[in-house]
């Protein structure tokens, strides 16, 4: 046998089956193939980050959109208190209720002295809490270094004088200067009368004024408390203590805002939360929730009465250990006066808690300390209140008649 060539019996014999696909195509349709396939995932990731690119936007503009109407609204609530503040201001009318009472026929500074009250403002105080700032108008003045409403006074004010302390009754809301208690006592008795009344005022406020004003080295002969209403309607809310003043809970609530940090959320909502909380206490249900507790806490109620007591006594030690005479008043309020209110919206769980409050001072007041009683001192077939507790001129009279009476007595 003859020899094959070594190269030939090296070179592979290639078979043709396999050049040809089993498919059936041939070799030169892969490549379109993977072409194809590539510009579609291509095309579907092009429509995929569109539609990302999209939604993107739809979300931007939305919160774009809330945080534009947030801001409107961040803005409107103050912007809308000051137009308004300043459209009150420019009206020369006031839209205080009281002004449509009966016991205004016929007043010409009614509607003035309505408009001045509106406007006073007032000043804080270590102590003694507050008191309105200095005003000069046609029916209210205030004035002197301790913020008094003005006394008509015909005595020399170097003569006897006698000093009246008390809430906003004594200082004299709804009547002018000389329709004020003061006032009308200065005209009965002829003393010198003084008023260091002031609204909202409790019996212990006016003994930090009392002593704030000995401790200045003032005298006066006669010391005159006139309190009840402040010491029940403020401190019978159910917020408050028999301890409180009438702004305890509201500056207690600044306070706290105040440390809320600048950088949070509730710092820069504060207008927001302020519109819901006055919107929410005026909903249905709050209007139905209770304001006052004297009537359900008996407890409450006795320690209201007995410091108020306990204030008088003080001041009635300190005002003789200065040779003055002291003399308190309980005074009087409609739910316990038999005069014409038919006029007045009274509100009845304001009178539940006079009725567990004043029964338990009457206990304790002895006429021998100087304290009387005075809720029947404008019994009388006339309109004399102007709402609970204050009252217009007639009635400011009727008391400071009664007060005269009591003067006389040695």
């Amino acid at each position: 046998m003859s020899a094959m060539p070594l190269t030939a019996a090296r070179t592979p014999t290639l078979r043709q089956d396999r050049l040809v696909p089993t498919s059936g195509h041939s070799c030169a349709a892969s490549p379109r193939k993977f072409n194809m396939s590539y510009h579609g995932n291509m095309d579907r990731l092009g429509d995929n980050a569109k539609r990302r690119h999209r939604l993107v936007r739809i979300f931007s503009y939305n919160v774009l959109v809330f945080f534009a109407l947030a801001n409107a609204l961040y803005w409107a609530i103050p912007t809308s208190h000051l137009l308004y503040t300043l459209f009150q201001a420019s009206v020369q009318t006031s839209d205080d209720p009281r002004l449509s009472l009966p016991n205004y026929i016929g007043v010409p500074w009614a509607e003035t002295h309505f408009r001045e009250l509106a406007k006073l403002q007032t000043k804080h105080f270590s102590h003694i809490g507050w008191r309105r700032e200095a005003f000069n108008g046609t029916t209210i003045v205030v004035e002197g270094p301790y913020l008094q409403r003005r006394t008509v006074n015909t005595a020399a004010s170097h003569g006897k004088s006698v000093f009246l302390f008390g809430g906003s009754t004594v200082w004299g809301t709804g009547v002018d200067d000389a329709g004020t208690i003061p006032s009308q006592l200065a005209a009965i008795t002829g003393t010198h009368t003084e008023n260091f009344g002031e609204t909202g005022y409790t019996a212990h406020q006016s003994l930090l004024l009392l002593l704030q004003l000995i401790e200045d080295g003032i005298r006066p002969d006669v010391v005159i408390f006139y309190d009840g209403v402040n010491d029940v309607a403020h401190k019978c809310r159910h917020e408050l203590t028999p301890t409180s003043d009438a702004l305890e809970f509201e500056v207690s609530t600044v306070l706290k805002a105040q440390k809320t940090s600048p950088f949070s959320f509730s710092y820069f909502f504060r207008p927001v939360l302020a519109l819901m909380q006055k919107i929410n206490e005026t909903s249905p249900v709050q209007k139905f929730a209770p304001l006052y507790d004297c009537f359900s806490d008996g407890k409450k109620a006795g320690a209201i009465a007995e410091n108020l007591v306990r204030d008088w006594r003080m001041a009635k030690q300190l005002v003789e250990a200065n040779g003055a005479r002291f003399i308190a008043v309980l005074q009087p309020v409609s739910f316990f006066s038999k005069t014409k209110l038919d006029h007045l919206d009274l509100a009845s769980e304001l009178e539940r808690q006079f009725r567990s409050v004043y029964p338990i001072v009457l206990e304790k007041l002895t006429d021998s300390d100087g304290f009387y009683n005075l809720a029947s001192a404008v019994d009388a077939d006339a309109y004399l209140y102007i709402d609970f507790c204050h009252l217009s001129t007639p009635g400011n009279r009727r008391v400071a008649e009664r007060i005269a009476e009591l003067l006389a007595i040695p």
